[in-house]
């Protein structure tokens, strides 16, 4: 027993112990485009808030309507897009997630 708590001790040091490395690689459009699946280039054409009540705490979401085009292949799209949150101040819910 002693020996397997000696052996997890060193390995949890060995793994602490290893250098890590991160960083923030520049990329250009194309590069970008490479890796990932999509992007568009939208204009907004509406934005709104909708607020509901989940379990007796008031939540709110934001709608955005969209067109524009994708990036990747040059057909055009029309969406909505929703995330939790406002900007809105006359909301009174300074959270966004967006």
């Amino acid at each position: 027993m002693r020996l397997h708590r000696i052996l997890c001790a060193v390995a949890v040091v060995a793994v602490v112990a290893t250098p890590l490395a991160a960083g923030i690689k520049a990329m250009s459009l194309p590069e970008l485009m490479d890796i990932t699946a999509d992007t568009l280039s939208v204009r907004i054409l509406e934005t709104s808030t909708h607020a509901t009540e989940i379990d007796g705490e008031r939540m709110v979401y934001t709608k955005l309507t969209v067109a524009g085009e994708s990036m990747r292949t040059g057909e055009g799209v029309s969406t909505d897009v929703i995330f939790w949150g406002s900007h809105d101040v006359s909301d009174d819910y300074m959270l966004s997630e967006m």
